[in-house]
């Protein structure tokens, strides 16, 4: 069973005090020091942003991980989580049974710039093109919003390494005792929104990892943010996934090793389908 470290049923998790020495002695991103043997400016961190879901979801009763973070990497992170919001949030089914939650959408897309598309916000960003039927036969068609895959990778990783500390650092107030995720161990395999959940890409990842541990599973602000992550029992690999805003799962790996068999069997019977 998985022990984390100051655990309280029905509130966040927190390694944050405002004393240094209290705190978590490592960012858990960057892993750099940010304790009291430390210059380095950091502060309170979320590890899912109040914002980053609709408002009211994330409560002092609800499940969250906070901690410190240096100042660089919480920024970099607000910047991922405003984009990857606005665009989940905008093109989620919640807003079609939620009024709240369809103003709340249409708010964010209306004031956040998509960084595919300079000077166009996300409600505006979205994309045509033309489909040929025929040869003497086009139909036009238009996407709704895409999430620059940058920061999926990026905050996916972010999220995930949270967890991985949150579920393996046995005191976090000894540098020497926090472990944290590289990301050179890190994978992203794919992310997905709503109407493609079934993906055979989806499918097959569940398949092979079906008989895996469970070592984390976390469905918090009313279910607008979930997370699972699962161990191989018999290889030193983990799968992950995750759904934001009831829009988009992203899945992924990690492993101590620089290259697993998961991903490698995986890309292999991708790279096949493309073929045939």
């Amino acid at each position: 069973m998985v022990q984390v470290y100051n655990f309280k049923p029905k509130q966040p998790v927190s390694w944050y005090r405002k004393s240094l020495a209290k705190s978590n002695q490592r960012c858990l991103y960057c892993n750099e020091v940010i304790g009291l043997k430390s210059n380095v400016d950091s502060n309170k961190e979320h590890l899912i942003a109040r914002d980053f879901v609709p408002s009211g979801c994330l409560s002092d009763t609800t499940f969250n991980f906070i901690f410190r973070a240096c100042v660089v990497c919480n920024n970099k992170k607000s910047n991922f989580e405003r984009h990857i919001s606005s665009v989940s949030l905008f093109n989620s089914s919640a807003r079609t049974y939620d009024r709240d939650i369809d103003v709340q959408a249409i708010h964010k897309a209306s004031n956040d710039y998509h960084p595919d598309k300079k000077g166009h916000l996300v409600k505006d960003s979205s994309s045509s093109f033309d489909l040929a039927v025929q040869s003497n036969m086009s139909v036009g068609l238009i996407a709704p919003p895409q999430m620059n895959r940058d920061y999926v990778k990026s905050l996916a990783l972010m999220h995930i390494q949270g967890f991985f500390s949150l579920i393996t650092t046995v005191n976090p107030l000894c540098e020497n005792a926090i472990s944290t995720l590289e990301p050179g161990r890190f994978w992203l395999l794919g992310h997905y929104p709503e109407q493609d959940w079934g993906n055979p890409q989806i499918i097959e990842i569940i398949k092979r990892t079906k008989n895996w541990d469970c070592f984390c599973n976390v469905v918090t602000a009313d279910g607008y943010f979930k997370v699972i992550i699962k161990k191989s029992s018999v290889k030193n690999d983990f799968f992950w996934a995750l759904e934001w805003n009831k829009h988009t799962r992203v899945v992924g790996q990690g492993s101590r090793m620089l290259l697993t068999h998961l991903f490698i069997e995986f890309r292999d019977k991708i790279f096949r389908n493309r073929l045939n």
